[in-house]
């Protein structure tokens, strides 16, 4: 029992050291991103527009919230808000209500392959997931996506990330994400997606009715009190 109980510590620790030394390189290459995620949180002006110029943008209260939710350990706020994002811009642009269809689009058109192997699949569940239910994966009907499990690695003060690395089990195949990475990589998708819309006047109509703070009211209704509206 004893040799059999050593056996199996010692597979788990070549299993251990295989994951971290074939990850190393890779990490080391992630450098760029993982500095990209950390500016785009350190360089967060007081009033949430960020390092980004977004100025008055109408969605600079939900980039802002996001981004104040990882600084302070909200991580479930920050995933939640964050894979409304497609929604939000697809609803913006006309395709109202949303759907599956809508947001995968949306997914696929600005954020592409910038999260890969994480893509239009996973994010739709994950959304419907953690809206919903309090889960990652496997709530949809309809399985799109190729992972039975999605978990996120939080900051740990070392600056040790996992960003999309595929666990295999035996009956399970793992999707592990970074959530400031995830968060960060979504910001900045529907960040240029903005600027890029800055000329479509019907956009520009609608971005009017985003909800936002509005320090003196919002008049006829109520005017001199703060209002979130």
């Amino acid at each position: 029992m004893h040799a059999k109980t050593e056996s199996m510590s010692a597979a788990l620790a070549a299993a251990v050291h295989y994951l971290l030394s074939s990850h190393l390189d890779w990490r080391r290459r992630q450098g760029k991103n993982m500095e990209s995620d950390d500016n785009a949180l350190n360089n967060k002006s007081p009033n949430g527009s960020g390092a980004n110029g977004e100025g008055n943008s109408p969605l600079k209260q939900i980039y802002s919230e996001i981004e104040t939710a990882l600084e302070h350990g909200l991580f479930y706020l920050a995933i939640t808000v964050t894979t409304s994002l497609p929604d939000v811009c697809s609803a913006l642009e006309g395709n109202v209500p949303t759907n599956w269809e809508t947001y995968k689009t949306w997914f696929r058109e600005n954020v592409g392959t910038e999260l890969e192997p994480f893509g239009d699949h996973e994010c739709y569940e994950l959304r419907c997931g953690v809206v919903h239910q309090a889960k990652f994966m496997g709530v949809s009907k309809n399985k799109w996506s190729e992972y039975d499990a999605l978990f996120f690695t939080l900051p740990d003060g070392r600056n040790n990330r996992v960003m999309g690395m595929t666990i295999q089990m035996p009956n399970r195949k793992i999707l592990s994400m970074d959530v400031v990475h995830f968060c960060s990589t979504m910001i900045s998708a529907a960040r240029r997606w903005e600027e890029q819309k800055k000329g479509d006047a019907s956009i520009q109509q609608r971005m009017a009715q985003v909800v936002r703070v509005r320090p003196e009211g919002l008049a006829p209704y109520i005017v001199g009190l703060p209002v979130f509206a």
